[in-house]
């Protein structure tokens, strides 16, 4: 096969897009995102009222930096006893964490008290974190910078933006990937 300039750049096109579609996740959630009905969220493996295994029904205890005031902050400290915790997994450059920001932030104030919202950000730099939280005025949920990568891996988080409920106790109640499906939140608070 003779290749051409056309062929080259039909090429380098390819490449741009596949690399772009892949850099928030896999291709369910780039599906998701094009869909006006969010996802049922997929449900942990764990029956209902059991705790799954500690690694994943906690915060882990790793040093982060919270976004709006720059202090250090261990991660585990940011549960509150008795209420639910819902943790975002998140990143400036995701486009679909960008667009859901503004959800985040009207669900963590319309439900503070109820549940306890972490945004848990990695990937890119501490002054990206502090520009997404700032245009996405985000207020109300914790918005944490983990520099290390840690929280993530530890509580298996391979894509963003990644969900996580965590009942009163700990106990882990949903994961999923992709859309922010609220009223599933919401039913489960």
């Amino acid at each position: 096969m003779k290749f051409t300039r056309r062929t080259s750049s039909i090429a380098a096109v390819s490449v741009v897009a596949v690399i772009g579609l892949a850099a928030c996740g896999s291709a369910t959630e780039s599906q998701m995102a094009t869909d006006s009905t969010p996802p049922s969220p997929t449900v942990a493996p764990v029956s209902p009222g059991q705790a799954a295994p500690v690694s994943q029904a906690i915060l882990p205890a790793v040093t982060v930096r919270n976004v709006r005031s720059g202090t250090n902050v261990d991660l585990a400290t940011l549960t509150q006893a008795g209420t639910p915790t819902l943790v975002w997994a998140w990143a400036p450059h995701c486009p679909y964490c960008n667009a859901e920001a503004p959800k985040v932030q009207e669900f963590a104030s319309a439900n503070t008290g109820k549940v306890n919202v972490v945004g848990v950000g990695t990937q890119d730099s501490f002054g990206q974190a502090e520009d997404f939280v700032s245009k996405h005025d985000l207020t109300a949920p914790t918005m944490v910078w983990d520099e290390s990568f840690q929280s993530w891996t530890v509580m298996g988080i391979t894509s963003m933006p990644t969900w996580i409920l965590l009942g009163p106790d700990g106990e882990q109640l949903l994961r999923w990937s992709g859309q922010f499906p609220e009223s599933d939140i919401a039913s489960k608070i």
